[in-house]
């Protein structure tokens, strides 16, 4: 049965409607953008960078990263969205990138190599609907601010790392 080796489960927050996991000593950048939440260009990849875009621009979302000792099993709770790619980690370490905010830092250290990867995202829609209702409330009503408090962490997403 496959084991999760280290798992992170961090609260990212988005930087111009997305953010990144990349290898620490090659985080450059240079994924390309994803496209806009109405298509299915949710994720924008490179050798050692992957994009996320998120489906609101201002809430943090929830981040669970896994170093898995082999292939984990399939996800059962239905993610919305999901894609299977690959992942260089060149010096081992993989960084959370806020884009114009950085990086906190190295999430957790794995031997040097190539993983696979599943990259998977849960309540995107919701969040999506969430924010473009609470565009339209009274900033100082309870609703509001209620509304807002469900809305940060409510976005999930997974990337399972395990070596090929």
């Amino acid at each position: 049965m496959p084991e999760p080796i280290q798992k992170e489960r961090l609260l990212a927050s988005p930087d111009y409607r997305m953010f990144a996991l990349a290898d620490a000593d090659n985080a450059a950048n240079d994924a390309p953008v994803p496209d806009d939440i109405g298509s299915q260009g949710w994720l924008g990849l490179r050798s050692a960078m992957f994009y996320i875009g998120t489906a609101q621009p201002l809430f943090p979302v929830t981040l669970d990263i896994e170093y898995w000792d082999r292939g984990p099993p399939s996800c059962n709770d239905g993610p919305e969205v999901m894609e299977r790619s690959r992942l260089s980690l060149p010096s081992g370490r993989p960084i959370l990138s806020e884009v114009t905010a950085g990086s906190p830092g190295v999430v957790f250290v794995v031997p040097t190599g190539t993983y696979a990867s599943l990259v998977a995202a849960w309540s995107r829609r919701q969040a999506f609907r969430d924010y473009n209702r609470l565009l339209s409330m009274d900033a100082s009503s309870t609703k509001y601010e209620l509304l807002e408090q469900e809305l940060c962490g409510r976005e999930r997403y997974a990337f399972q790392l395990w070596a090929e």
